[in-house]
């Protein structure tokens, strides 16, 4: 699972040259602090509630209140959903700007969204590793991938896919698994050609990602 299937479907973009009367109605009709601004597709920056509610000149655009962008404040598309929950906690954050390989604006995934997803429940929740391979769509099979799987007595939970980009003929399988240790299927997986972009098999400092994942279900909570 990654960032650029679990983007938030309440949170629109500020256009750049929307004025600032514009942009106050939509804080003031919303409970967002901070909104992204783009030039058509390209991610600009943030710009912040408290600083449009206490603009003077409400003709000027958007731009003129533009917060300069924050790599601790964004990821790409394909950014692993073990790797969010690890931005989201060192950083504190509520939610990040998803952008793709062309720093296009792809949307935004918050903390509150990304832990009440059922999907994102299963794979945290649920003991096992995760895998991802890499592939031409015209070569994908879950069928021939499930009897790997099988053949080393591995279970499969759940399966998510994603294109690599817009333009690619590359298709990324997110496999959910039902135990950890995962040598042998690698090696399968390996010796039949697939390419194995991930791997999380209970390497992880496992009671680091544990105050992770609290942290995740506190601001969900909240």
């Amino acid at each position: 699972m990654f960032a650029g299937q679990l983007v938030s479907t309440d949170i629109f973009p500020i256009s750049h040259t929307a004025s600032l009367e514009s942009v106050q109605a939509i804080f003031l009709d919303s409970n967002h602090s901070l909104l992204p601004i783009v030039d058509q597709q390209k991610a600009m920056g943030w710009i912040s509630g408290q600083q449009v509610l206490q603009a003077f000149n409400l003709a000027e655009p958007a731009s003129s209140l533009c917060l300069p962008r924050d790599p601790k404040m964004e990821v790409k598309e394909d950014t692993h959903l073990f790797e969010l929950v690890r931005l989201f906690a060192e950083n504190n954050a509520s939610q990040l700007m998803v952008i793709d390989a062309n720093d296009h604006y792809k949307g935004i995934v918050t903390a509150a969204n990304l832990g009440m997803q059922w999907q994102v429940q299963t794979y945290l929740k649920k003991p096992g590793g995760i895998v991802v391979l890499e592939m031409e769509w015209i070569q994908y099979s879950l069928a021939e991938i499930s009897r790997i799987a099988e053949s080393n007595d591995v279970k499969i939970i759940q399966v998510m896919l994603q294109n690599k980009s817009e333009e690619s003929a590359v298709v990324r399988v997110a496999l959910k698994l039902d135990r950890y240790e995962l040598g042998g299927l690698m090696a399968s997986f390996e010796r039949y050609g697939y390419q194995v972009s991930y791997k999380f098999a209970g390497t992880y400092d496992n009671e680091a990602f544990d105050d992770r994942y609290k942290w995740l279900m506190k601001i969900i909570a909240e």
